[in-house]
């Protein structure tokens, strides 16, 4: 052992000589005195030029000073990304202990306010601030600051300060998590909060012995009810915690934001809140990663939702005898709802019809106005039904305005009505009429009444839910009515209000953002196709509209209706490489700009020289 200690110190000083006489310093320090790694050493040498190049050619200073300024770049970058690329490999054994931890709180993170199921998301930061708690604050400069408008309703923004003032954000993920229930063994219903492609599938079937609040793993796969969500909010943290750990240089900060109220359709709680108050404003200053869409590809897209209902009732709101119940004595209001949503499908086919745009933006069926349930209320299944409702959704593209499209549906149903009153369609017989003449009809039980029965359809819009069961809206909108002037606290406005936290959203595929996220997709899984999703992405097109570079992505393969929602541990390796390789880009490229921001001053210099 002493022998092999006294030939290692010979060798080393034998090393060290040699790099003296060549010029070269054994170990290189940075600007501020810290000491560089053996891998940051410049390899750049002749820095002493000859004289006849620094007086004669100024050209060939300038380019031997960029070269050198590239050189200190890359050392910089190099020295930045050596460690923290080596532990590109997602820890699995950190990464699932903060998931099922995660998952102790996920019973109490269901957000459903029509059951009354009101999430704690500072339960989940109470997991987070655990896991983070080595690496807030002190050398590695990691910041976290907990927003709440309402008790327990937690956001979290964590910020990785950067040494420029540019940013790379990574938003979209939530605390909140669409509600569980079990089904039936042969079901394939799925329960969900709304129409966003957020919330995928809480499916759980009876016959399953598995706990649905608890992680569950089958060989790659983890299930659980909400490990779609939460296995992206431990995929960011693991991120975070591995630049503090290797305290990583970086010239663009980094800025993770978790909403809370997310999934239910609250206002005031969360991402709409944060944008309003003006918390998020850095994040204008770089591209802004929503992770809340899955396939693993870049998403250029996705629709809005507008939930409906078309309610036909058979008569006025007076009292109406019994046997004017009867098929021949009222209209039938499941044939009325029938026909009125011919009507308004057909109106709306024609002012909504599929562009240019949607092709290009991968919406193949363009704007679509669909029903997904009908209801009827009735006493006696021998008479007519009294009221029929039919339920569905607007799928509206990026390229129409939302309050613009319900004024024309409210239109669309006025002129129904009104065409209603004056004449029969021709598609029903005689014995199928939706406006009657009282004596005609009825006889001398309509003779003491001054109404004449007829049919009529109201359409009601899906209203923010509140602490008790929501009930669709019942105000109509009016264009003559300024928009300023309307009641912000009014039913509609709340309906327009939830309507534009689900409204479309077209990304720019020109940005520098989507260019990168491409790049970096094909880099780790060898494609990278553009695709829309069918679904609404919460807030999204909110940032968009206030100057933020929004680009949508996700990890993992898309939900589907019918099967336990799970994730693969290998679509999350893939993820974090796909985020550790689009924080190395954006730092390449920042670096590249390096000598052309300080070149300038040199070429000033030269020039100087040459003219003295």
């Amino acid at each position: 052992a002493l022998l092999g200690g006294c030939i290692g110190t010979t060798l080393g000083c034998f090393s060290g000589c040699l790099k003296a006489m060549r010029g070269k310093s054994a170990v290189e320090t940075d600007p501020d005195g810290s000491v560089a790694m053996p891998f940051m050493l410049l390899e750049v040498s002749g820095s002493q030029l000859p004289e006849e190049e620094t007086l004669t050619s100024g050209l060939s200073k300038v380019a031997a000073l960029d070269s050198l300024r590239t050189a200190e770049c890359s050392q910089v970058s190099a020295g930045a990304f050596y460690h923290f690329s080596k532990s590109a490999q997602l820890d699995k054994v950190k990464f699932v202990g903060l998931l099922r931890r995660l998952f102790y709180e996920a019973r109490y993170l269901q957000n459903n306010p029509t059951q009354g199921r009101v999430p704690e998301e500072r339960r989940a930061v109470e997991v987070i601030m655990d896991e983070l708690a080595c690496f807030e604050g002190g050398s590695s400069g990691l910041s976290v600051e907990q927003i709440e408008y309402a008790p327990g309703r937690t956001n979290l923004v964590i910020r990785y300060p950067g040494e420029t003032d540019r940013t790379v954000a990574f938003v979209g993920m939530h605390l909140d998590l669409p509600s569980a229930r079990n089904l039936p063994a042969a079901s394939t219903q799925v329960s969900s909060c709304n129409r966003c492609c957020c919330c995928y599938p809480c499916l759980t079937r009876r016959d399953s012995k598995s706990d649905p609040f608890q992680l569950t793993s089958r060989g790659d796969l983890l299930y659980g009810s909400g490990v779609s969500g939460l296995s992206h909010v431990a995929l960011l943290i693991q991120l975070l915690c591995n630049l503090a750990r290797f305290e990583v240089k970086l010239k663009r900060s980094v800025v993770v934001v978790l909403f809370a109220a997310h999934v239910g359709g609250e206002a005031g709680l969360g991402a709409d809140a944060l944008l309003q108050d003006a918390r998020l404003e850095e994040l204008r200053r770089g591209p802004v990663y929503w992770l809340d869409v899955g396939g693993s590809r870049p998403c250029c897209g996705s629709l809005g939702s507008i939930g409906w209902t078309l309610r036909a009732r058979s008569r006025e709101s007076q009292s109406v005898p019994q046997q004017t119940q009867q098929t021949q004595h009222s209209a039938n209001p499941i044939e009325l709802a029938s026909e009125a949503l011919t009507f308004v499908q057909q109106r709306f086919y024609t002012s909504f019809p599929l562009q240019g745009r949607d092709r290009r933006y991968y919406f193949s069926a363009g704007s679509t106005m669909k029903p997904t349930r009908l209801d009827c209320k009735t006493v006696n299944p021998d008479n007519v039904c009294s009221e029929a409702s039919i339920y569905g959704d607007i799928r509206l593209t990026p390229f129409y305005d939302v309050e613009v499209a319900m004024q024309k549906v409210e239109c669309f149903v006025d002129e129904f009505n009104t065409h209603l009153n004056r004449s029969n369609f021709e598609t029903r017989r005689e014995r199928s009429r939706f406006a009657l003449s009282p004596r005609a009809s009825l006889g001398s039980v309509a003779e003491d009444m001054e109404v004449a029965y007829r049919g009529r359809v109201e359409l009601l819009w899906d209203d923010r839910p509140s602490g008790l069961p929501s009930r669709p809206s019942r105000r109509r909108l009016r264009s003559s009515t300024p928009k300023i002037l309307r009641d912000e606290g009014s039913c509609h406005s709340r309906a327009v209000g939830l309507a534009r936290d689900l409204e479309g959203i077209a990304t720019d595929r020109s940005s520098h953002g989507h260019r990168t996220l491409k790049r970096v997709l094909r880099e780790v899984y060898g494609e990278a196709l553009d695709f829309s999703v069918s679904g609404s992405v919460p807030h999204a097109r909110r940032f968009q509209k206030r100057g933020f570079d929004v680009q949508l992505c996700g990890f993992g393969s898309m939900p589907s209706g019918g099967r336990e929602e799970s994730c693969s541990l290998k679509d999350m390796q893939m993820g974090y490489q796909v985020l550790v390789k689009i924080l190395s880009l954006l730092e390449d490229e920042i670096l590249e700009e390096c000598p052309r921001a300080k070149a300038e001053p040199a070429v000033a210099h030269v020039e100087a020289a040459v003219a003295g």
